[in-house]
């Protein structure tokens, strides 16, 4: 089952509403007027580094995820390239 799983979630891609300069990073929700996952960062903008904090909690969770749209905004489409083993 778990090679199931992880077929269908390998190149699946993804919306994600980022808010850099956070008390702390963590998950706030799913926002559903704009279908996406949305994150708090503790890292500021610049220099990328709230988009590698955010990469960091997206490997932890489903593996290694690129940001193939909006890496200078806080909306972003992410795609999973490696899956996690569940």
């Amino acid at each position: 089952m778990k090679n199931t799983f992880k077929k269908y979630i390998h190149g699946l891609t993804f919306s994600v509403s980022v808010k850099p300069n956070a008390n702390k990073t963590e998950f706030l929700g799913f926002d559903e007027t704009r279908c996406s996952l949305c994150f708090a960062i503790a890292a500021s903008a610049e220099k990328n580094n709230a988009n590698e904090e955010l990469l960091k909690i997206l490997k932890k969770e489903l593996g290694v995820c690129k940001i193939i749209s909006g890496k200078t905004n806080t909306r972003k489409k992410i795609k999973i390239l490696t899956s996690k083993t569940f």
